[in-house]
């Protein structure tokens, strides 16, 4: 039997526990850096959202506007569209008056996501109701510079830009501004506020608290299957931004501030609307009101 056999066979040695176990570390080796390429990716996926930008603008509500580029303490350039609260109707039947006066300013901000065109159904109530209206259409939403969304941490310096603008605006009174933001939108008016207390009122629409809902969401789609992956995905998003997701957690501002001056309210729409049509008048009856009397912000 020796003699049939093939003479360059060679001789298969057991497999030892000491080669399996070897063999699975060398794999183990590889598992965070699989694990940082993923969520590096499930990361840029959520700040990268695509967003509609559309046709629409506040001509086709019958409104107004010029567009105007911001730009923010961080060099980010984004676009926006400024209504006067003065047309040609007010100048005609109120002559020179209606050219001295100083008008409140409202900074429309939308959701991460979304574009300028979510704030519209708000922008012919204010705009009629004489407030000078700006309408941000944040970083990241298809504007002038292409960067990631931040869940409005450092959209809150879009917003910025936006009021210091305004207030630059010879017939805007910046002694009353207000922000209207709706989900991130709203936290990015929030973090505004806590470095800008000169701010008037917030209208803050969806607005969410926890930190950890743009990673459940967002970045591991609520999957069970991708749940292992949240603290990583935390992890390299606060890396790639230089940001800190507990700042979405504004519980303690919105305590510290006069509830006379802030609103909260329920109402985005399926189509990707900031609110309910029915339901901009109830804003701009807050807006009237808080302006017909003082307010008092607590002390921080």
């Amino acid at each position: 039997m020796r003699l049939l056999a093939t003479p360059l066979r060679k001789a298969k040695a057991p497999t030892s526990i000491h080669t399996v176990v070897r063999g699975l570390v060398y794999r183990l080796m590889f598992l965070p850096i699989l694990a940082t390429l993923i969520a590096s990716l499930l990361v840029y996926l959520a700040t990268h959202p695509r967003t509609y930008v559309g046709p629409l603008d506040p001509l086709s509500v019958g409104v107004y506007y010029d567009p105007v580029t911001l730009v923010a303490a961080d060099g980010v350039r984004s676009e926006a569209w400024l209504a006067p609260a003065v047309d040609a109707r007010k100048v005609v039947a109120e002559r020179d008056k209606v050219l001295r006066q100083r008008s409140p300013g409202v900074v429309l901000v939308h959701d991460m996501g979304q574009a300028a065109r979510q704030m519209l159904p708000l922008v012919r109530p204010l705009h009629e109701a004489g407030y000078v209206v700006l309408v941000v259409g944040v970083r990241g939403s298809g504007t002038a510079d292409s960067v990631g969304q931040t869940f409005g941490i450092n959209e809150s310096l879009d917003v910025r830009a936006a009021l210091d603008m305004l207030r630059r605006r010879p017939y805007v009174d910046p002694q009353r501004t207000v922000v209207i933001g709706v989900g991130s939108g709203a936290t990015a008016a929030l973090l505004t506020r806590e470095q800008d207390p000169t701010i008037t009122g917030l209208v803050l629409i969806d607005l969410p608290g926890d930190p950890n809902v743009p990673v459940k969401r967002a970045m591991t789609y609520n999957s069970p299957m991708l749940r292992w992956l949240a603290p990583v995905c935390r992890w390299t998003f606060e890396v790639a931004y230089q940001v800190d997701l507990d700042d979405i957690d504004t519980s303690d501002t919105l305590e510290k501030l006069d509830p006379n001056a802030t609103l909260q309210v329920q109402g985005v729409l399926n189509d990707g609307l900031a609110i309910k049509p029915e339901r901009a008048k109830g804003v701009t009856d807050f807006l009237q009101h808080m302006f017909a009397k003082p307010t008092v912000t607590r002390a921080d």
